[in-house]
């Protein structure tokens, strides 16, 4: 192997690792949204006007579920488990 396909390899794993980081980050952020709106209060002004303004479905899977913020705007939409039942 020579010079620069060790520093490639480098670069390369250390940009593949942040990138991953960077995913975990958002999913705990989205994570700890959801768990404001699940209690009532919306994620950027605290207010408790957050309603449910889209709900879409397809039968067994996951569904995506919209929310809105009535006082500042906010909205944001999280794909959520569906269980079958089965």
């Amino acid at each position: 192997m020579s010079g620069i396909d060790i520093y490639l390899s480098l670069f390369l794993g250390i940009g593949g690792m942040g990138c991953i980081i960077s995913y975990a980050y958002y999913l705990k952020e989205k994570r700890d949204e959801l768990k404001k709106i699940e209690s009532g209060r919306c994620p950027r002004c605290g207010g408790k006007e957050i309603v449910m303004n889209d709900h879409r479905s397809a039968g067994c899977g996951n569904r995506i579920v919209g929310f809105r913020c009535r006082e500042c705007g906010y909205e944001n939409s999280f794909s959520m488990g569906n269980g079958c039942g089965i």
